[in-house]
């Protein structure tokens, strides 16, 4: 009985600094947002309390629900599109040198860390209609005819902040896969290569069913 308590105080212990700082940074100031939502307001003051007709009328709303759909899509091309490319980048750099493995981790993270604000930027200028670098290049290689304006046009908007989101998570996805990769005993594939077993037999059947919780882990993120 004692352990048990002492094992659940130890628990509480380490886990109440992220809880405070959880609470005090995400949980506290949606409370006077949720107070606003029940309330008529102009963005400066409130103009009585309304109920949910707030909520009825975004609910009404065709914006809500395409946006909603939008982003739908996005998660799904970076769930069944960004994990895949980043396990296979984990898996190739598990075979690659040290130097190479040192360059990828320094680079991978970057993305990771950058301010949205930044990276928001830095894709509207790539993407930008008329000197961004996308539509330059094709205008170089004599491609122009493709040229298009990437975030207005309703074609390819979607894909276009699809390409920032997997280009920001795409390594630092990468960098767990291996992290896990790396915790597998190297024993499996010491017998898996005297069986002849080559490297997509040995990922299908050795790294992947046991990179299962790291896995859980990437899409939980």
């Amino acid at each position: 009985m004692n352990k048990l308590f002492s094992n659940k105080m130890a628990i509480f212990i380490f886990t109440f600094p992220a809880l405070l700082l959880f609470t005090a940074y995400v949980v506290f100031p949606i409370i006077p947002e949720l107070i606003i939502s029940f309330q008529k307001n102009d963005g400066f003051k409130s103009m009585g309390f309304v109920g949910i007709s707030n909520y009825i009328e975004v609910l009404k709303s065709g914006t809500f629900w395409k946006s909603n759909a939008n982003t739908f899509i996005i998660v799904l091309i970076s769930t069944f599109i960004g994990l895949p490319i980043s396990l296979l980048l984990a898996l190739l750099m598990d075979r690659q040198s040290d130097r190479f493995r040192r360059f990828f981790k320094a680079t991978s993270v970057f993305p990771a860390v950058l301010s949205v604000t930044v990276i928001a930027q830095m894709w509207i200028a790539l993407y930008e209609p008329q000197w961004g670098l996308f539509n330059s290049m094709l205008r170089a290689i004599g491609l122009g005819g493709l040229a298009m304006e990437w975030l207005s046009d309703e074609r390819t908007v979607i894909l276009a902040i699809t390409a920032s989101f997997l280009w920001q998570y795409l390594g630092l996805n990468a960098l767990l896969f291996y992290a896990g990769i790396k915790s597998i005993p190297k024993t499996y594939y010491e017998a898996a290569c005297i069986d002849g077993a080559s490297f997509v037999v040995s990922s299908l059947k050795i790294t992947i069913p046991l990179l299962q919780d790291v896995i859980k882990y990437v899409l939980v993120l």
